[in-house]
């Protein structure tokens, strides 16, 4: 990127961490921007996968609960309908007894009559009952394929849920990255030290990798100089020189 700010020159004295340069960080800060956005977005994706999955399992138990409330209906329909298949074979039998009665003029018409509506009766409600016990089955029959079609929608939502939790990891990485990034546009001092050697200026571009500064932190300098002959023989070790 372009160089935005140098704000130390050859010579100066750093500490650990003071900042040396920047760079321009409008590209770095839409990166960080984009991700931050997707990052949103993948995690508005997690709660509403989080959501699914507690329905269908609200929705399991309330299956069950059905299935177990069909099956009794389904139970006591049936029950029902035993009684009336009961009370019908009774009726049958008076009926046919009263008609033998009747046909030898031995009951009153009346009696004869009571007896055939007594079946009628009887009859109508096994028929009814039996209905009952078929919309009750029907009933059971959709409650257990509610409660198989929660199921798949549970599992669904739980594989969903495995495919967020990965583009949640994917968009938490590229976020971490992109700050990583912007991170880069600030050159710290990694170390205490001088500067040396300079090598750029500002709005100058560079690329990854360049060397921008070079700082000696080793508290013992050393230069070599070139002397000449006629002076070498008056030098000795410890003497101040400028």
């Amino acid at each position: 990127g372009s160089i935005e700010k140098v704000y130390v020159k050859i010579g100066d004295k750093v500490k650990k961490g003071q900042l040396l340069a920047v760079l321009d960080k409008n590209n770095y800060k839409l990166q960080v921007q984009q991700a931050e956005a997707m990052y949103e977005q993948v995690k508005v994706s997690t709660l509403t996968g989080d959501l699914r999955i507690d329905e269908a399992n609200t929705g399991i138990a309330q299956a069950k609960t059905g299935i177990t409330q069909a099956k009794s209906a389904v139970e006591q329909a049936e029950a029902a309908y035993s009684r009336a298949l009961s009370i019908q074979n009774t009726a049958s039998k008076d009926y046919e007894r009263y008609r033998q009665l009747y046909l030898n003029d031995s009951i009153a018409q009346n009696i004869f009559d009571n007896s055939k509506a007594g079946l009628e009766q009887a009859t109508a409600a096994v028929e009814q009952a039996k209905a009952t016990v078929e919309q009750a089955k029907a009933v059971y029959a959709q409650a257990i394929a509610k409660k198989e079609q929660t199921q798949t929608l549970l599992e669904q939502s739980k594989a969903g849920r495995v495919a967020i939790n990965s583009n949640l990891k994917s968009a938490t990485t590229q976020l971490e990255l992109a700050k990583l990034q912007l991170s880069y546009t600030e050159l710290r001092a990694p170390e205490d030290g001088t500067v040396a050697i300079k090598k750029v200026e500002e709005n100058e571009n560079i690329g990854a990798g360049s060397t921008i500064f070079r700082i000696d932190v080793d508290q013992k300098l050393q230069a070599e100089i070139y002397v000449s002959e006629s002076v070498i023989n008056e030098i000795k070790l410890g003497d101040m020189a400028e």
